[in-house]
């Protein structure tokens, strides 16, 4: 009803987050009156704050519809702002701490420099080049293996601390949440999808479900559609605009997220039921400077194969133990793809993510770490599907290590500034863990090249 008769020059006049956050837009106007449909209670108060923002003289005729239709007005009118916003926001505010800048002149400067030393060098004393870089590479590789054996070593004994986050029973204490679901090309997991999200432990009226889905999927749209979902899940029409990317979604998905706290699943997630609740009575704990509450992953088919239980054993240590080494010492912590969950207010602030960033939850994670915010974790598991084949495995290991690269790369533009605004300590686990890690990937083949041809 409402998009069939929306002035949208009048919508327009007004700010869509305030618009979003109050519950109403003006549609039309009938002679001296406007028409404004609201999905709120038409209170004298509410008269008054749109009186307000109308002026005062404003006469008005209040309608009552839905949410989804204040939801979907604001969308349509504000489509071009929307896009604006979840593509390009950070890198107009933000540019420094923007994947989409590329490298920076100094950087340029310094690989062009070591560029150009490296072939001097193998000109001139190729022997002696070799050996140097050999000596680097060992270095590089017992730092980074050392620091990420310490950081386990601290997480061992560590879920004591992480467990007595205790699921908040008191639902009249309970938050808003928002949960965030970004799908694309998964009609087959929808089904499955609505049951899991169905699952959550939390009161209907404080849940609300955002499945974003692009408006080019027409497959897994009307498989959605098909599914029928409960009255706590909206499908949204992620409006079609490149990059085309998860964080893009999940930036449109914030940008109408109403919770006052945020979770991100992925469409073949089994989240535990209780976990909001967990990250609710966690929050209460930590800091008001804690933004971000990480849940562990693991996978539910461990068992599949060898590449499968390799997987898993990675999950084990990294969600198990590295993360709460890095909690426990207060270093910053790159967070995983899913079951991230935020303070909105907070994660707004910061601009949301990356969406020129292939890893931007890594890139989230240390952002927060720059603007003085922490991450922790919950002792809360959710349960995921691993690779079980080769080439879909190299691919998202690929996009994993092209994510470190790009997030060491915007982070050390300014090596010294970063020093200045996490300290020396925040700074040099970055720079093991983050830019250690493609690092190691990286030299890796080299090392073992190099070994072979010794015993050669």
């Amino acid at each position: 009803l409402l998009n069939a008769n929306v002035d949208e020059s009048l919508v327009r006049e007004h700010d869509p987050e305030m618009l979003l956050a109050q519950g109403w837009v003006p549609v039309s106007r009938e002679g001296n009156r406007t028409i404004v449909a609201t999905c709120e209670p038409p209170t004298r108060e509410l008269r008054e704050t749109v009186r307000a923002r109308l002026g005062p003289g404003a006469k008005i005729n209040l309608r009552t519809t839905t949410p989804l239709d204040i939801e979907r007005t604001i969308v349509l009118c504000f489509r071009e702002h929307i896009v604006r916003r979840s593509t390009g926001e950070l890198l107009a505010r933000r540019p420094d701490l923007s994947a989409a800048g590329g490298w920076s002149p100094g950087q340029k400067r310094w690989v062009l420099a070591a560029g150009t030393l490296t072939v001097v060098g193998l000109l001139l004393q190729w022997q002696l080049t070799l050996v140097l870089f050999v000596m680097a590479a060992n270095v590089a590789f017992l730092a980074t293996v050392t620091f990420k054996l310490f950081a386990c070593l601290v997480g061992l004994g560590f879920g004591a601390r992480v467990s007595d986050a205790s699921a908040e029973r008191d639902d009249r204490r309970l938050p808003r949440y928002t949960v965030l679901v970004p799908v694309y090309r998964e009609a087959n997991v929808i089904g499955e999808l609505m049951a899991n999200l169905g699952a959550l432990d939390y009161p209907a009226e404080k849940l609300e479900v955002l499945v974003l889905l692009e408006s080019d999927d027409t497959e897994t749209i009307v498989a959605a559609r098909a599914a029928r979902p409960p009255a706590t899940v909206r499908l949204v029409i992620v409006p079609d605009a490149q990059p085309k990317t998860k964080p893009k979604a999940c930036n449109v998905g914030l940008f109408l997220a109403r919770g006052d706290l945020l979770v991100i699943y992925d469409a073949e997630d089994r989240p535990d039921p209780q976990q909001l609740r967990k990250a609710v009575a966690a929050f209460e704990k930590a800091g008001a400077k804690t933004i971000c509450m990480q849940a562990r992953l693991r996978y539910w088919n461990y068992n599949t194969n060898l590449l499968t239980r390799m997987f898993s054993l990675e999950y084990g240590y990294w969600f198990g133990t590295m993360l709460p080494g890095l909690d426990r010492m207060a270093l910053p912590i790159p967070l995983g793809g899913t079951s991230n969950h935020f303070r909105v207010p907070e994660l707004r602030a910061l601009i949301g993510w990356d969406p020129h960033n292939v890893t931007e939850d890594a890139d989230l994670g240390l952002r927060a770490s720059v603007e003085g915010y922490r991450v922790g974790v919950i002792d809360s598991d959710t349960e995921e599907e691993a690779c079980a084949e080769l080439r879909p495995w190299i691919r998202q290991r690929t996009r994993w290590i092209k994510g470190y690269m790009q997030t060491a790369l915007v982070h050390l533009r300014s090596p010294r500034r970063l020093v200045h605004q996490v300290g020396v300590v925040d700074a040099f686990g970055f720079l093991l863990l983050i830019a250690g890690t493609p690092v190691t990937f990286l030299l890796a083949p080299v090392m073992w090249a190099g070994t072979a041809a010794w015993y050669g």
